[in-house]
C-alpha cells in the first residue's frame, strides 16, 4: 500500500514539473519573440523615438537681402542679433525653468505674460521665440546656468535695421511677425521670431529679400543642453535690391519738411525714376524690428497726424489750381485761342450762383498765359463749360489721373477724374455746369495723389507717358510714349508755368531763382477743405491744403517736384517755397 502511494506521487510530481517546464518554456518563447520583435523588428522606430530626444533639428535664420539707394547707399540692413529660444516638451514642468530665466534677465510684467502665452499656445515641435536682441552680458548670463534650464538655448541671428530710421520709413517699409495665417502657408517661420516685409519696398520684395534657410542637427543631453553639432548647412542670403531714392536728397527734404504733416516726391522727368519721396510725419521702423508692444501699438494706431500713412501715395486730396493745367490744355485741344480773353472783376455769375475768383479786386482782362501765370479762377470758371467735362476728363486721363500710378508700393490710391458717366454711377444723377465750373479750379469731386501730381508734370515737361518708378531702368521697361497732346500746346502751357515764376504778374515771382540755367516752373494749389474762407479758419484741421507741383531747370527740364504741406493755406506760402528749394538744391547738387 504504501509502495502504491509512493508512486503515484512520483508520477504526479513528474506531470506537474513537465507542465511548469512547458509553461517556463512557453513564457521564455514569448520573451524572446517580444525581444527580438522590439530589437530586430522595430529597431529603427525605436531608434528614431530615441533619437528624437537626444539630437533636435534646428534651423538657420538667412540674412535679408540689403536695400540700396541709387548710389550704393545702405538703406536696409542686418545686425547680428542673440535670440533666446525655448523648446517646449511634453509632461514637463517648464515654470521653474522660466522662472529662473524670468530672474535671471529681469523682464517686466508685461514681457512675462506674453511669453507664458506664448508656450501655452506652441506647439512641441518648434522653438519658442523668447527674446531677441540679447546684450553680451545677457548672453554670458544665460549661457553660465543652461545646465538648469532644459530646453533653453540662444541662437545667433540678424535684426533688420534702418540706418536712415524715419527719413525713408514709408518708402523702405518694415519688417515684423508673420500672422497665424502666413504661417500656414509657410510652416519654416512658426514661432521663430522670424520677420517678413509688412510695408513698403520691404513687402513687395519679400520672396526675394528673405533668401534659403540652413540647418543643423545637434545632440543634446539630459538636461536638454546642447552638447555638440552633429551636421550643418549653411543658410543662403536674400537678394539686394537697388532702388531709385537718392538718400542725400531724401535726407535733404526731410529736414525740412519734418516738423510739419506734409509730404514731397521728386522724379527724373525723363525716366521717372524717383529721386524722393518723403512723408511726415514718420514713425521709425526700427520699432517694429523687435516685438513692439501692445500699448506702443496702440499709441501709434492713435495717432492723429497718421504717421503710418505715406500721404504721397495713400491719401487723397483736391488738386485746387494746379488742376488748371489741365484746363488749359483741353482748352487749347478744343480749338480756343490761347489769346481769348476774360475780364475777371472778381467774382463771375452762373446761373443763380457768384463764383468768386482768389483775387477780390479782379484781375481785369486776362488771356490763357496770365491766367495760369497770376492763377485766376474767373478765366477758368468762364472758359471751361465751353470746353465741357468730357474733354477735361481726357486731357485729365492723358496725365495720369484718376487710375493708379503703377508705383512699386502698396496702398496707392486711385484719386477720382470725374466725368458725366462717373457722376450717373456713382450719385444717379446729371452732371451740371456748377460742376464744370468747381472742376475747372479742382475742387468739387476732383481728387488726386501727390504722385499723380509729379506724374502729371514730368509729362508736361517732358511730353512723354513717363511711369514713376522706384526701380532703375535696368529692372522695369517704361514706357515712353508721347503723349496725344500737340507738341506747340504742350511749350505753351510751360511757357505758362515759367511765367509763374519768371514774370512780375506770376503768383510765385518772389520765389525766382535768378540764375539762368536753373530758373524753375510750377503751379501752385490752394486745396480747400469746406469753402474759400477755410486758409484762415481757427480750427487748423479745416484750413486748406498748400500744394505746389513744378519742374526745373526751365530750358531744359530735368526734375519734376510735388509738394504738399496739410493744413498750410495758400499754395505760393508754404508748399512753392519748399518745392523752390528742392529744385534749387538739386540743380546746385546733380547738375554741376
Amino acid at each position: 500500500m504504501f509502495h502504491s502511494n509512493a508512486k503515484w506521487e512520483k508520477s504526479n510530481f513528474s506531470r506537474r514539473a513537465f507542465i511548469l517546464i512547458i509553461i517556463k518554456c512557453l513564457v521564455f518563447f514569448i520573451i524572446l519573440t517580444r525581444l527580438f520583435f522590439l530589437q530586430v523588428l522595430r529597431s529603427h522606430e525605436y531608434r528614431a523615438l530615441s533619437d528624437r530626444n537626444r539630437i533636435k533639428f534646428l534651423l538657420i535664420e538667412p540674412k535679408r537681402g540689403l536695400v540700396l539707394d541709387r548710389n550704393n547707399t545702405v538703406l536696409a540692413e542686418n545686425q547680428i542679433n542673440y535670440h533666446l529660444y525655448f523648446y517646449k516638451q511634453r509632461n514637463y514642468d517648464y515654470s521653474q525653468i522660466l522662472k529662473h530665466l524670468f530672474d535671471l534677465l529681469e523682464f517686466t510684467k508685461e514681457q512675462k505674460k506674453n511669453i507664458l502665452a506664448s508656450i501655452k499656445e506652441a506647439n512641441y515641435i518648434h522653438p519658442i521665440s523668447i527674446e531677441e536682441n540679447l546684450s553680451w552680458v545677457q548672453v554670458a548670463r544665460v549661457k553660465v546656468h543652461l545646465h538648469k534650464m532644459p530646453g533653453v538655448y540662444i541662437e545667433k541671428g540678424y535684426r533688420r535695421f534702418y540706418p536712415l530710421s524715419q527719413i525713408c520709413a514709408h518708402v523702405i517699409g518694415y519688417v515684423g511677425s508673420p500672422t497665424k495665417e502666413y504661417i500656414k502657408q509657410h510652416k519654416l517661420y512658426y514661432n521663430k521670431g522670424f520677420k517678413i516685409g509688412k510695408t513698403g519696398i520691404e513687402k513687395v520684395f519679400d520672396e526675394n529679400f528673405i533668401g534659403q534657410f540652413g540647418s543643423k542637427k545637434v545632440e543634446i543631453n539630459a538636461h536638454r543642453v546642447v552638447v555638440r553639432e552633429l551636421s550643418y548647412t549653411k543658410s543662403t542670403a536674400g537678394q539686394n535690391i537697388s532702388i531709385s531714392i537718392d538718400s542725400k536728397l531724401q535726407q535733404f527734404i526731410y529736414n525740412r519738411i519734418n516738423q510739419a504733416k506734409a509730404a514731397a516726391i521728386v522724379t527724373e522727368v525723363d525716366t521717372g525714376d524717383i529721386l524722393s519721396m518723403v512723408s511726415t510725419p514718420a514713425f521709425d521702423p526700427n520699432m517694429f524690428t523687435s516685438s513692439i508692444s501692445q500699448n506702443m501699438w496702440n499709441k501709434i494706431l492713435e495717432d492723429k497726424s497718421y504717421p503710418l500713412t505715406n500721404k504721397a501715395l495713400n491719401k487723397l486730396y483736391p488738386p485746387g489750381s494746379i488742376w488748371k493745367i489741365i484746363i488749359a490744355l483741353a482748352i487749347l485741344k478744343a480749338g480756343i485761342s490761347p489769346n481769348k480773353t476774360v475780364y475777371c472783376s472778381g467774382a463771375v455769375e452762373i446761373g443763380n450762383r457768384t463764383y468768386r475768383c482768389w483775387k477780390h479786386s479782379g484781375h481785369g482782362y486776362v488771356d490763357l498765359n496770365h491766367a495760369i501765370a497770376c492763377s485766376c479762377n474767373s478765366y477758368f470758371y468762364e472758359i471751361a463749360p465751353l470746353v465741357g467735362i468730357d474733354n477735361i476728363h481726357y486731357i485729365a486721363h492723358i496725365l495720369g489721373f484718376g487710375n493708379k500710378v503703377g508705383i512699386e508700393l502698396p496702398g496707392e490710391a486711385s484719386g477720382i477724374n470725374p466725368n458725366k458717366a462717373w457722376k450717373q454711377k456713382v450719385y444717379r444723377s446729371d452732371w451740371v455746369v456748377g460742376d464744370t465750373v468747381n472742376a475747372s479750379i479742382g475742387q468739387g469731386y476732383n481728387s488726386v495723389t501727390l504722385l499723380q501730381l509729379a506724374t502729371m508734370m514730368s509729362r508736361v515737361a517732358s511730353g512723354k507717358s513717363v511711369v514713376p518708378t522706384l526701380l532703375p531702368q535696368q529692372h522695369k521697361s517704361i514706357s515712353q510714349k508721347p503723349l496725344d497732346i500737340s507738341v506747340p500746346d504742350l511749350i505753351l502751357i510751360r511757357e505758362a508755368l515759367s511765367n509763374v515764376f519768371n514774370r512780375p504778374y506770376g503768383v510765385a515771382y518772389n520765389l525766382r531763382i535768378n540764375e539762368e540755367d536753373m530758373k524753375i516752373a510750377g503751379k501752385t494749389g490752394t486745396a480747400q477743405i469746406i469753402s474759400q474762407d477755410s486758409i484762415n479758419i481757427n480750427n487748423r484741421n479745416l484750413r486748406s491744403h498748400s500744394i505746389f507741383a513744378g519742374f526745373g531747370p526751365v530750358h531744359l527740364p530735368k526734375y519734376s517736384v510735388a509738394v504738399v504741406v496739410d493744413n498750410a493755406g495758400w499754395g505760393a506760402k508754404a508748399a512753392a517755397p519748399l518745392g523752390k528749394e528742392i529744385l534749387y538744391f538739386i540743380q546746385q547738387n546733380y547738375d554741376k
